[in-house]
């Protein structure tokens, strides 16, 4: 599932989330190929993160060729 594009532009896929902001993470994330989760997080700020809407995020991001840095240490 990709979000809609309007001449071109990536639009949001979530009405609470600024098209700009959007649009810049996932540009960011395409140039570098992953993102930071506070950094997704601080975009998705207005949007309840249920774990139907982190599923459809992964995928949307995923379908970009993005993963997610979720910065976990390893315990030792």
């Amino acid at each position: 599932m990709n979000p809609a594009t309007d001449d071109g532009k990536l639009l949001s896929p979530y009405p609470m989330v600024d098209d700009d902001e959007w649009r810049l993470l996932v540009d960011r994330g395409r140039r570098l190929g992953t993102l930071h989760a506070e950094d997704i997080a601080h975009v998705m700020r207005e949007v309840e993160l249920t774990g139907d809407v982190l599923v459809e995020l992964h995928s949307i991001l995923d379908g970009h060729g993005i993963t997610i840095d979720v910065g976990e240490d390893e315990l030792h």
